[in-house]
């Protein structure tokens, strides 16, 4: 029997030569699948190949001595890619082999729920139902994130109505923590504001530059409610200016709103953080913005494209750069 680590050196081995790899192995009919470019073009498409191949060991061989650990590589490499719609059966064999192990049967769940979901299947909230099943009381934030998961992809397969469908499986698995149905409510606030055009925000940064969201018409633009006391936005900002590095040449714009009183004390986070874009600080108008934002709490995101309509709404990260790719492209195409 072949054993996934023969499989894995193997594999090692012919990723050395990437582009000899994507020859024999077709890489090049995945590559135009996914029709992206630069580095995710270069390793992408034989990283899909690799998780597909893997894949299969998995659902060929699931007595194997080695197959929860294989699984394990297959579900941990597809949420690293995005690859979730290709390793369901992956998942739903994790599930139902291997319930003892605890890390193993959550991220088979969450990779089951966004599989489903990218390939726009209603099925999806019926596997999110059954996952966020395995979460106790007090795990509800974590499952709210799970939702949220699921709500951000159903965005990218353009399907408004299952992301909504995701936060009220969420509040009705716990209906006892009122917080959470709460917070689950504002999303699908802020999810009806899709296709809106974006309301104007206009007022100085911090540095004192004068900010106009209406001047960035014709880019991609991303608004992020935040504050200094709101950990989940603070761990966000890392891969944020990443983003913004990599696109921002190309038309895509970031501005910050948070929620301090203090300019003096963003100032600062800014310089500490050194964060490229804009940041606002207007106590007297901001209560104004979130209520045409639906932003009773933070974190809150917005993407904006070329003509500011409101494209999507809290994102998580793994999918934010698909949609400033997706907007870019578009941007560039009319």
């Amino acid at each position: 029997m072949v054993r996934l680590d023969a499989v894995s050196r193997a594999a090692a081995g012919r990723l050395i030569g990437v582009w000899a790899l994507a020859t024999w192995l077709g890489c090049a009919a995945v590559a135009a699948e996914e029709a992206t470019t630069g580095f995710d073009a270069v390793v992408g498409a034989p990283s899909r190949v690799l998780v597909r191949s893997a894949a299969g060991y998995v659902l060929e061989h699931p007595e194997a001595a080695d197959a929860e650990r294989a699984a394990l590589w297959v579900l941990r490499s597809a949420e690293s890619w995005r690859f979730e719609a290709d390793v369901v059966q992956v998942a739903e064999l994790a599930i139902a082999r291997f319930p003892d192990n605890r890390a193993l049967l959550r991220r088979a769940h969450r990779v089951r729920c966004v599989g489903l979901t990218s390939a726009r299947r209603d099925e999806a909230i019926d596997a999110l139902r059954a996952a966020l099943r395995t979460f106790r009381q007090p795990e509800s934030w974590e499952a709210l994130d799970l939702g949220q998961a699921v709500a951000s992809r159903a965005q990218l397969a353009g399907r408004v109505d299952l992301a909504e469908a995701a936060y009220r499986a969420v509040a009705d698995r716990f209906l006892l923590s009122g917080r959470i149905g709460e917070v689950a409510g504002f999303r699908i606030e802020r999810l009806r504001k899709i296709g809106q055009r974006a309301a104007r925000i206009s007022a100085p940064a911090v540095d004192g530059t004068p900010f106009d969201l209406e001047r960035w018409a014709g880019g991609v633009v991303i608004v992020d409610f935040w504050g200094t006391n709101c950990v989940p936005c603070l761990e966000s900002f890392p891969a944020l200016k990443m983003l913004y590095r990599e696109w921002h040449r190309r038309g895509l714009e970031v501005v910050g709103i948070s929620l301090d009183r203090d300019p003096a004390v963003v100032r600062a986070f800014q310089r500490h953080w050194q964060l490229p874009w804009p940041l606002i600080v207007d106590p007297d108008h901001v209560a104004s913005w979130r209520g045409r934002y639906a932003v009773p709490t933070i974190p809150a995101l917005f993407v904006l494209d070329h003509r500011q309509v409101i494209r999507y709404v809290d994102l998580v990260e793994a999918d934010l750069g698909e949609a400033v790719r997706r907007l870019l492209r578009e941007r560039v195409s009319k």
